[in-house]
Protein backbone atom coordinates (compact mmCIF):
# COMPACT_ATOMS: atom_id res chain seq x y z
CA UNK A 1 0.00 0.00 0.00
CA UNK A 2 2.77 2.93 0.79
CA UNK A 3 4.31 2.01 -2.37
CA UNK A 4 0.97 2.81 -4.00
CA UNK A 5 1.02 6.19 -2.04
CA UNK A 6 4.70 7.23 -3.16
CA UNK A 7 3.79 6.45 -6.73
CA UNK A 8 0.52 8.54 -6.36
CA UNK A 9 2.60 11.60 -4.83
CA UNK A 10 5.73 11.04 -6.70
CA UNK A 11 4.62 11.77 -9.84
CA UNK A 12 3.61 14.59 -11.20
CA UNK A 13 2.28 16.29 -14.42
CA UNK A 14 1.39 19.59 -15.72
CA UNK A 15 -1.51 19.18 -17.75
CA UNK A 16 -2.46 21.96 -20.60
CA UNK A 17 0.31 20.42 -22.63
CA UNK A 18 3.60 21.06 -20.12
CA UNK A 19 5.81 18.28 -19.60
CA UNK A 20 6.06 15.85 -16.84
CA UNK A 21 7.93 16.93 -13.90
CA UNK A 22 8.50 14.69 -10.44
CA UNK A 23 7.99 16.00 -6.64
CA UNK A 24 11.36 16.54 -5.33
CA UNK A 25 11.95 12.55 -3.39
CA UNK A 26 12.39 14.73 0.12
CA UNK A 27 8.73 16.12 0.15
CA UNK A 28 7.23 12.48 -0.47
CA UNK A 29 7.59 11.09 2.96
CA UNK A 30 5.80 13.96 4.98
CA UNK A 31 3.26 14.32 2.04
CA UNK A 32 2.53 10.33 2.34
CA UNK A 33 2.59 10.57 6.05
CA UNK A 34 -0.27 13.54 6.34
CA UNK A 35 -2.12 11.47 3.70
CA UNK A 36 -2.30 8.34 5.64
CA UNK A 37 -3.26 10.20 8.79
CA UNK A 38 -5.58 12.33 7.47
CA UNK A 39 -7.74 9.31 5.49
CA UNK A 40 -7.96 7.65 8.74
CA UNK A 41 -8.71 10.44 11.23
CA UNK A 42 -11.47 11.89 8.78
CA UNK A 43 -13.36 8.93 7.60
CA UNK A 44 -12.29 9.98 3.73
CA UNK A 45 -11.66 7.11 1.28
CA UNK A 46 -8.69 5.78 0.06
CA UNK A 47 -9.18 8.10 -3.35
CA UNK A 48 -9.27 10.91 -1.55
CA UNK A 49 -5.21 11.26 -2.44
CA UNK A 50 -6.15 10.57 -5.80
CA UNK A 51 -9.07 13.58 -6.03
CA UNK A 52 -6.39 16.08 -4.07
CA UNK A 53 -4.05 15.47 -6.31
CA UNK A 54 -5.88 15.46 -9.32
CA UNK A 55 -8.31 18.52 -8.65
CA UNK A 56 -11.33 16.57 -8.78
CA UNK A 57 -12.36 18.72 -5.85
CA UNK A 58 -15.46 16.62 -3.95
CA UNK A 59 -17.96 19.88 -2.47
CA UNK A 60 -18.66 16.93 0.73
CA UNK A 61 -17.94 17.35 3.83
CA UNK A 62 -15.92 14.51 4.71
CA UNK A 63 -13.68 15.32 0.97
CA UNK A 64 -13.21 18.97 2.72
CA UNK A 65 -12.10 17.80 5.85
CA UNK A 66 -9.25 15.36 4.18
CA UNK A 67 -8.22 18.55 2.27
CA UNK A 68 -7.52 20.50 4.69
CA UNK A 69 -5.84 17.91 7.37
CA UNK A 70 -4.14 16.51 4.30
CA UNK A 71 -3.00 20.22 3.30
CA UNK A 72 -2.41 21.35 6.54
CA UNK A 73 -0.50 18.49 7.96
CA UNK A 74 1.70 18.54 5.40
CA UNK A 75 2.61 21.89 5.54
CA UNK A 76 0.75 23.92 1.96
CA UNK A 77 -1.89 25.52 4.48
CA UNK A 78 -2.20 27.22 7.33
CA UNK A 79 -3.83 26.50 10.16
CA UNK A 80 -6.51 29.36 8.50
CA UNK A 81 -6.88 27.23 5.39
CA UNK A 82 -4.70 29.72 3.33
CA UNK A 83 -2.05 28.63 1.21
CA UNK A 84 1.66 28.93 2.34
CA UNK A 85 3.31 30.00 -0.77
CA UNK A 86 6.93 29.28 0.08
CA UNK A 87 5.98 25.80 1.40
CA UNK A 88 4.15 25.41 -2.34
CA UNK A 89 6.25 27.19 -4.47
CA UNK A 90 8.97 24.15 -3.60
CA UNK A 91 7.33 21.54 -5.22
CA UNK A 92 7.86 23.56 -8.36
CA UNK A 93 11.02 24.01 -8.28
CA UNK A 94 12.36 26.82 -10.64
CA UNK A 95 9.74 26.36 -13.21
CA UNK A 96 9.17 28.22 -16.02
CA UNK A 97 5.41 29.50 -14.83
CA UNK A 98 6.49 29.91 -11.38
CA UNK A 99 5.62 33.78 -11.27
CA UNK A 100 2.30 32.94 -12.77
CA UNK A 101 2.21 29.91 -10.16
CA UNK A 102 2.75 32.39 -7.42
CA UNK A 103 0.47 34.81 -8.73
CA UNK A 104 -2.59 32.16 -8.19
CA UNK A 105 -2.03 31.51 -4.86
CA UNK A 106 -1.48 35.21 -4.02
CA UNK A 107 -4.44 35.87 -5.66
CA UNK A 108 -6.61 32.76 -3.70
CA UNK A 109 -5.10 33.44 -0.92
CA UNK A 110 -7.11 36.79 -0.85
CA UNK A 111 -10.51 34.19 -0.14
CA UNK A 112 -12.27 33.65 2.97
CA UNK A 113 -15.11 31.27 3.88
CA UNK A 114 -17.31 30.15 7.10
CA UNK A 115 -14.37 28.31 8.63
CA UNK A 116 -10.96 27.02 7.80
CA UNK A 117 -12.01 23.82 5.93
CA UNK A 118 -14.22 25.55 3.66
CA UNK A 119 -11.65 28.06 3.55
CA UNK A 120 -9.44 25.60 2.50
CA UNK A 121 -11.85 24.04 -0.32
CA UNK A 122 -12.80 27.29 -1.72
CA UNK A 123 -8.83 28.11 -2.14
CA UNK A 124 -8.41 25.09 -3.95
CA UNK A 125 -11.18 25.45 -5.88
CA UNK A 126 -9.32 29.04 -6.60
CA UNK A 127 -5.95 27.35 -7.55
CA UNK A 128 -7.77 24.72 -9.81
CA UNK A 129 -9.31 27.43 -11.59
CA UNK A 130 -6.19 29.96 -11.81
CA UNK A 131 -3.05 28.07 -11.67
CA UNK A 132 -0.71 27.91 -14.88
CA UNK A 133 0.20 24.47 -13.09
CA UNK A 134 -2.37 21.23 -12.16
CA UNK A 135 -1.06 18.78 -10.46
CA UNK A 136 -2.09 15.10 -11.12
CA UNK A 137 -0.69 11.79 -11.68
Amino acid sequence: MNTLWFFLFISIALVKGNALFNVPSEYAGEILEAAANCIDSTGAGADAVQKVISANLENTEAFKKFLYCFSYKSGYVDSKGHFVVDQMTKLIGNHKDKAKFIDALNLCNKSEAGNTIDTAYQLAVCFKDNSPIYFTV
